[in-house]
């Protein structure tokens, strides 16, 4: 018996070793761990408010209050036209955060960034809270999905740009995580709260809105910057004392530092060539133009517009495969099946999800963001048909309504082992260095665009006395989920394990997404060196540069008044 119990103990700790694979001890310092902790804790509030929004809509003193009366059914209800304002306005806003986020995190930092839109949260709050009428409410949720959407712009980037490549998968992927576990601590207190019959029954969840940015906005300055973000604005002491406070002893300082460094200044002269090549006229500028001209460089040169594509398709596909049914319309759908108690279901939902999303970031780093994504868009595709076919029965039965309750646990468990966490981290890990923010600003708009236009519509497709179709619904994003497999497999390169600068040098090599797993091992521990011409390249590789490229060499020579740019066409092949 004693051999047994050592056996399963000994097999019990080869799960937990490769489940973790000691990364804190590993990989983090006390100060990285309480940077990290904390960005991923201000995740949790995102939570809050998608959770505490989609459950109080169910709880009867808010459709009292907000809701209109049916003297046929006897009771009050939330209108589809309600439901649809109030669950789409708040994205147009949560668009305008994550712009004005990502302006901030990019002319004055991570961590003001951080600072300001908590303090914006903490404002938000009584808002909501003291809310007597729809359009109280309404402007209250709004105002605070900026908050949200100021969020959605810097965690990711600021967590992607402070842990070592090792573990970036997971850091970034906590933000997911986080949204997961915030869920369910507002499910549960959303559950416990359903049973009171007053105002406080709502009031009570969306004052837990607090807690989260009151911590953050009292903590995030004691940590340091982010290192990458140090040196685009030219403070390398700076960044490499952050670098130390976040490395273990022993690490290469030095040798990450002149990595970002070379990398920043190489893309930077890159993109001013570029830009020298394919401007029109002399003259200076307008700042409107130079702004555009910013924003045109991620589509200019191929190498920039693959990795800004990538960025936007996963983005649009996060929210375009039907998430949307089972998060945020889950409680009100189950509350109409009439088969399970939706706080009930809202609370095994968030739970069954959190500890999925805890399976994925413990082990993306291991395996890769192609296999957990691939898995994620087939599963959903499958779980989203049979929802559909099950929705075009009429009259179902109990048992019916309850196996269509079963696939829609097993398709948020489908998007919350892929699609739920690695967008965040393919979005954060996949531009280039000096165009970072830039890119994963347009991604998140896109995600929030694509996110408006399904919750806008889903009321209205759903709910009499418009479309009415119900769960047929899915047959709309199954094709999408689908669609989403076939892209990742052809077009998502395969980036676990490689530094941001060596991600330089995957898509300066234009490796194709099949052969990126294969490349990936082969260069993941290679010293990353430069051309004459700027091109990035393996240490010890050469590049050959096509007629054309010395053409358009000896153009920008010509041009460039720059230093800069003259540095780049004199710049020597040497290790970064």
């Amino acid at each position: 018996m004693s051999e047994l119990q050592a056996s399963g103990k000994s097999r019990r700790g080869s799960l937990i070793a490769l489940l973790f694979d000691n990364v804190i001890s590993r990989h983090y310092t006390w100060r990285l761990l309480a940077t990290s902790s904390i960005l991923t804790l201000s995740s949790a509030n995102f939570a809050f408010d998608n959770q505490g929004f989609s459950q109080t809509q169910a709880m009867k003193p808010f459709l009292k209050r907000f809701g209109e009366y049916s003297p046929s059914t006897n009771k009050y209800a939330l209108t589809p036209q309600f439901l649809s304002f109030s669950n789409s306005f708040p994205l147009l806003l949560l668009c305008c955060g994550i712009v004005i986020g990502s302006t901030l995190s990019s002319m004055y930092g991570r961590r003001v960034t951080v600072m300001v839109m908590s303090i914006w949260g903490i404002i938000c709050t009584p808002i909501i809270v003291t809310s007597q009428h729809r359009n109280q409410i309404l402007a209250g949720r709004c105002l605070n999905s900026i908050y949200i959407g100021m969020e959605m712009s810097v965690i990711p980037i600021f967590q992607s740009e402070i842990v070592p490549k090792q573990v970036r998968g997971l850091a970034v992927a906590s933000y997911q995580l986080s949204f997961a576990f915030g869920g369910l601590i507002m499910s549960g207190i959303c559950h416990r709260t359903s049973t009171i019959n007053n105002d406080w029954a709502w009031r009570i969840p969306f004052l837990c809105f607090l807690f989260t940015p009151t911590i953050v906005a009292t903590s995030i300055f004691f940590q340091p910057e982010s290192p990458r973000w140090l040196v685009l604005k030219g403070k390398n002491d700076q960044a490499r004392q952050a670098l130390i406070a976040f490395r273990r002893k022993g690490s290469d300082i030095e040798h990450e530092l002149q990595q970002i460094i070379e990398a920043v200044r190489l893309e930077q002269l890159r993109n001013q060539e570029t830009a020298a090549l394919h401007a029109s006229g002399g003259g200076k500028k307008s700042k409107l133009a130079t702004i555009i001209n910013e924003y045109v460089a991620c589509f200019r040169s191929r190498t920039n517009l693959r990795r800004t594509l990538i960025v936007l398709a996963v983005n649009f596909f996060q929210q375009s495969t039907g998430q949307a049914v089972a998060g945020l319309y889950g409680p009100v759908v189950v509350q109409r099946l009439g088969v399970f108690s939706p706080f009930n279901f809202a609370l095994i939902l968030t739970g069954i999800t959190g500890f999925t999303y805890l399976f994925n970031i413990t082990l993306n780093d291991k395996f890769g963001r192609r296999p957990f994504l691939l898995t994620s868009a087939a599963w959903q595709a499958v779980s989203l048909f049979v929802i559909a076919g099950m929705g075009t029965v009429e009259k179902r039965s109990e048992t019916q309504n309850k196996v269509l309750l079963a696939f829609l646990f097993l398709f948020a468990i489908g998007y919350c082992i892929g699609w739920g966490p690695l967008s965040y981290v393919v979005s954060a890990e996949t531009p280039s260095q000096a165009l970072r923010d830039k890119t994963s600003r347009m991604g998140f708009v896109v995600a929030v665009i694509t996110q408006f236009a399904v919750v806008f519509s889903l009321p209205y497709l759903l709910y009499a006395p418009y479309a009415n179709l119900e769960m047929k619904v899915c047959f709309i994003f199954a094709p999408i989920a689908t669609l989403a497999t076939l892209w990742v497999y052809f077009c998502l390169p395969e980036c676990k394990g490689l530094s941001l600068e060596s991600l330089d040098l995957l898509f300066e090599q234009r490796i194709s997404a099949p052969r990126s797993t294969a490349w990936g091992k082969a260069h993941k521990e290679q010293p990353i060196s430069s051309t004459r011409d700027g091109h990035i390249v393996g240490e010890g590789e050469e590049v050959e540069i096509s007629a054309s490229s010395e053409s358009e060499k000896g153009q920008s020579d010509i041009k460039a008044d720059d230093p800069g740019m003259v540095e780049l066409a004199m710049h020597r092949k040497e290790p970064l």
